[in-house]
């Protein structure tokens, strides 16, 4: 059971929680590159449907916009975290939960790079996807 820090209690520094998140998140963003990588290594086959490749770059893109505004909400409640006058375990859980989602929607443009990458067999534009998650991951990282 998560037990409540009592609101007199200042929230000063880091907060591991929430860092411990984030790096499981950046560090699962790096592994998707390194899948399409081994599989163009050591699995052998050709392209399933290289006629949808600009529609999963599109989609792959698109994608990214919406971790556009969830980032500056993120950012917006690091900052005003600790002036709102919420308890440590409140801004804890408040920036946990926005970072798992925004997170979460960042991830969508590795997913599409992934799967453009096993339809049209074209491993630089799905890396550069990766890229582009492995970016917006980045930007969430919690304020030391």
């Amino acid at each position: 059971m998560i037990e409540k820090i009592p609101a007199s209690e200042s929230c000063t520094g880091s907060m591991p929680e929430v860092a411990n998140v984030w790096l499981l998140s950046w560090a699962h963003s790096l592994f998707l590159p390194l899948l399409i990588l081994a599989t163009q290594r050591f699995v052998p086959g050709r392209p399933l449907l290289p006629t949808v490749a600009p529609y999963t770059l599109l989609a792959g893109v698109v994608l990214a916009i919406p971790s556009i505004p969830m980032l500056r909400r993120y950012w917006q409640a690091n900052r005003e975290g600790g002036a709102t006058g919420a308890s440590r375990y409140e801004r804890v859980m408040n920036l946990r939960r926005r970072l798992m989602i925004g997170v979460s929607v960042a991830d969508f443009p590795a997913l599409a790079g992934v799967m453009h990458y096993f339809l049209t067999r074209n491993a630089v534009q799905s890396l550069l996807l990766c890229g582009v998650t492995v970016v917006l991951v980045s930007l969430y990282r919690p304020a030391s």
